[in-house]
């Protein structure tokens, strides 16, 4: 039996030949797993996460790590996320984390779901294709789902960009919610409330 299951990278493959890409991740599935593919997968990624939680020896495999709960680097994410992109690099981020000042809310499921603009700035700004990257449990198996997002049209203001944009990576989470609740890490950002950790 094959326990861990990679996605199809073609397209993704295809867009970094012509500019750098966003993976656009959730704090839904199994922790870290993604993280580790993206660092065996693709050369300097630039990767932003808890850096607090991180074990030593992840940070020694290269690419390039931004924690966004750090405020001496907090204000450089998003320019350091340009600079990777704009050098042809992968810029792997989860979406739904709450430590961006600016966020954006859907409401869904009797609660709202918060979300940082961060990475649909970039992805207007710089005009990158986008993914959103899932590992998730299935059955016996961890696998790893890439999914496209649609890139709203550039000429729209960068308000409504970003909420389409949103949408977009929503819509893809969102069935994962509500097909395989398997998948919900309870004590991940979106969900701590109902907890209050």
């Amino acid at each position: 039996m094959q326990l861990l299951v990679s996605p199809d990278w073609s397209e993704v493959d295809q867009a970094l030949q012509q500019q750098g890409v966003i993976l656009a991740a959730a704090h839904i599935g199994p922790p870290k797993y993604a993280m580790n593919v993206i660092l065996d997968r693709f050369a300097e990624p630039a990767i932003v996460t808890n850096t607090g939680d991180m074990p030593d020896w992840m940070s020694e495999r290269g690419g390039l790590f931004l924690d966004p709960r750090d405020p001496e680097t907090r204000s450089q994410v998003l320019l350091k996320g340009a600079m990777q992109l704009r050098k042809g690099g992968v810029l792997y981020a989860a979406v739904d984390g709450k430590r961006a000042e600016d966020k954006l809310t859907i409401e869904r499921f009797g609660r709202s779901w918060q979300f940082s603009p961060g990475a649909p700035t970039l992805a207007r700004m710089l005009g990158v294709k986008s993914f959103v990257l899932l590992a998730l449990w299935e059955g016996n198996r961890i696998v790893l789902r890439c999914v496209p997002i649609q890139a709203p049209d550039r000429s729209l203001c960068a308000e409504e960009y970003q909420r389409r944009w949103i949408m977009a990576y929503w819509d893809v989470l969102s069935s994962v919610i509500e097909t395989s609740p398997e998948n919900l890490r309870f004590l991940a950002p979106p969900l701590r409330k109902e907890f209050n950790a």
